[in-house]
């Protein structure tokens, strides 16, 4: 903490040192806060953009070491290596991932389970920007949205074809190559590319080999008729190294697993299609979209094998009109969401007993369809004050059935023989409101006013081994929400936003660790204060500072006063960029994370999680078609933990010790 300290010090004695300087580019253009091309300064809500530039020069690293330090954002690799990567946005700990919207190229990839989004989906040398919007997207984007939404916006394929291949490595024995494609002709565009990833770990089973193939592709038939196609298929296989008992570091130190043989293998890809036709004022669009996911666990820890598929179809049609009513400018849009998920689970091992394994013990068929209807109106006042309002309705109904399958596990008087086969729906409403001022190209500000839903994921309702095995009594999480922020652009070369923000939430859904059940908490509040600041005092010398203030309580219940688990008080990043020769790039920074409470201690009766401080350097240089990429992660190889838990029986502190000092590099050429 002293040496961030020390940084942010020598950042403000540097601003007050401040010479002239170019004009930042302030008109940037953004798609997904309002699920349609707008100016960024217009947007009422808080965004972060992360642009070409950046991705290019983090060469040898994940898609989340990206996201790292961002204003209200979380990251938490308990295994190291991204695979497993949960991101966080607005303090939602444990349940981060599943109140947090991942899309790619604006499609859903959510599951409708508790996994979550899947992070290695899109490698890094495949996207162009990605886009973080943070509070309720719930309105235009529905379910899973409430901390925000994150879309990765991958590589189009404009300009001349050329082709690119990269390698690289690093520490823990880690491989990498790629092979792409790109570039355009006529009225379409197309981009390829596949990748392999080799890793054996941080620590003794934690290695991964993965493979990535995929591309999109654009057909301009007429100024006014568009297709793109979008598709990835995704290969890996990894092993699960789980917690460390703080008695397990003591005799066997970081490195250790207590879980050698936990495995998993993920095959899953996806096919996307959209159409845009323009006529007149008004643009019309239709996606389809279809995802398959195939799991096999084999999680030799706690006799538990099983084989696991999910189909998800999306159908999303939408419209938007430009016009103008009683002098002012109207720009509306709507639309429909349907999405149809069809996942089936074999289990293939019961423990009773005696241990069985190898044959499949029973068949559960879980369903999820989802239609969420959705209006939004951007109203202009003389391009100084913009209005938008939105509302959204949203349906879902589930379906859950379970049948045993014959064998001589039916003999075991531990056995549940019985059928399950339920059905349920729920739905809630969504609204919207917000002003957003343009005082000056140099400044804007923004306030939002947010009401919004999560529904129970499909195994937060429902679990085989429970009683009853469908939880009727759960009810859908919802929250009301307000939030202010503004843009400043004071000098040229400098740029500060801020926002602060209140999230007071009923009903938010939980696991209780006593009960081996889902649960609603009673209220609880989140409510902080995001910056972000940058300035480039000259053409080639950069600096940032992004920093969080947030607080996540309960408010009523047995917890009240008491902090959510895993939300750290107070977080951020701390970067120093220099261009010394043409082509040569360098970047420091420093990420600082705050105490959190461990997992399962709603009661905060353990001291928490301890705060952390860790420094990167990346380095990069491209002369023509060439280019190199070189750094080292945690360079003073501190000892720490994104992630920890209290175990039970019996009841100990237990951690996911983050990896060491790693090296990588390699380089990339274009021809």
């Amino acid at each position: 903490m002293k040496k961030a300290a020390i940084g942010a010090l020598a950042l403000a004695i540097a601003l007050a040192a401040y010479a002239g300087q170019e004009e930042m580019e302030i008109e940037e253009i953004v798609v997904t806060p309002l699920r349609a091309e707008a100016l960024l300064r217009e947007v009422p809500a808080a965004v972060t953009v992360i642009g070409p530039g950046e991705i290019e020069r983090a060469g040898g690293r994940e898609t989340v070491d990206l996201l790292r330090g961002r204003p209200g954002v979380m990251v938490r690799d308990p295994f190291g290596g991204g695979r497993n990567a949960a991101v966080d946005l607005r303090g939602f700990g444990e349940f981060g991932s599943v109140n947090t919207l991942l899309l790619i190229d604006g499609r859903r990839t959510n599951a409708p389970d508790l996994s979550g989004a899947d992070w290695s989906q899109v490698p890094l040398h495949r996207i162009e920007r990605i886009e973080i919007i943070r509070g309720s997207g719930t309105v235009l984007y529905g379910d899973n949205a409430g901390g925000g939404v994150i879309n990765i916006i991958t590589r189009p394929g404009g300009g001349e074809p050329r082709g690119r291949a990269a390698a690289g490595g690093g520490s823990f024995g880690e491989r990498r190559a790629s092979l792409g494609w790109e570039g355009e002709t006529g009225p379409a565009d197309l981009s390829l590319g596949a990748s392999h990833r080799a890793l054996d770990g941080w620590r003794k089973n934690s290695d991964l080999r993965g493979f990535d193939g995929g591309g999109r592709a654009g057909l301009w038939a007429t100024e006014a008729f568009s297709l793109e196609w979008h598709g990835h298929y995704h290969y890996s296989r990894y092993g699960l190294p789980g917690a460390l008992r703080e008695s397990d570091l003591e005799v066997h130190g970081r490195r250790h697993t207590a879980f050698p043989d936990d495995r998993m293998k993920v095959d899953d890809w996806y096919q996307a299609l959209r159409g845009r036709a323009e006529t007149g004022p008004a643009a019309f669009t239709l996606d389809l979209s279809f995802r398959r996911r195939d799991i096999a666990s084999d999680l030799e820890s706690s006799f538990f094998f099983d084989r696991r598929d999910l189909e998800v179809v999306g159908i999303n049609p939408g419209a938007e009109v430009e016009a103008e009513l009683t002098g002012l400018v109207h720009r509306l849009s709507g639309g429909l969401d349907f999405y149809s998920a069809r996942s089936g689970q074999d289990a293939m091992s019961f423990y009773g007993r005696d241990f069985y394994r190898g044959e499949k013990v029973r068949r559960t068929a879980v369903g999820r369809d989802t239609v969420g209807l959705f209006a939004q109106d951007r109203i202009n006042w003389n391009d100084l004050l913009i209005v938008t309002a939105g509302w959204r309705r949203e349906w879902a109904d589930y379906d859950f059935r379970s049948d045993p399958r014959p064998g001589p596990w039916e003999e075991d008087p531990y056995w549940d023989p019985s059928e399950i086969g339920e059905r349920l729906r729920v739905d809630r409403e969504a609204a919207s409101a917000g002003l957003t001022l343009l005082a000056a190209e140099e400044f804007s500000a923004f306030i939002s006013l947010n009401r919004g839903f999560r529904f129970p994921a499909t195994d937060e309702f429902f679990s085989v081994w429970a009683d009853p095995p469908v939880n009727r009594d759960l009810k859908p999480q919802t929250w009301v929400s307000w939030e202010l922020g503004f843009d400043a652009r004071p000098l040229p070369g400098v740029s500060l936003t801020a926002a602060v923000f209140r999230m007071d939430l009923e009903n938010e859904l939980y696991y209780d660790p006593l009960t081996f059940s889902n649960r609603n908490y009673d209220r609880t509040r989140r409510e902080g204060l995001e910056t972000a600041l940058k300035w480039s005092p000259l053409p080639r010398v950069s600096f940032g500072l992004d920093w969080t203030l947030l607080t996540a309580a309960f408010r009523g219940g047995a917890f009240d006063g008491n902090r959510v688990p895993m939300v750290p008080g107070s977080s951020g990043r701390l970067t120093a960029g220099w261009s010394p020769l043409k082509g040569l790039e360098a970047e420091l920074a420093g990420h600082y994370v705050g105490r959190r409470r461990f997992l399962n201690d709603q009661e905060n009766r353990y001291s928490p999680l301890g705060d952390y401080t860790t420094f990167d350097l990346a380095l990069s240089y491209r002369t023509g078609d060439l280019s190199f990429f070189a750094g080292v992660e945690n360079i003073f190889d501190r000892e720490y933990s994104e992630l920890g838990a209290i175990a039970s029986f019996p009841e100990e502190r237990a951690y996911y010790p983050a990896p060491g000092r790693r090296f990588f590099g390699g380089a990339e050429l274009v021809f």
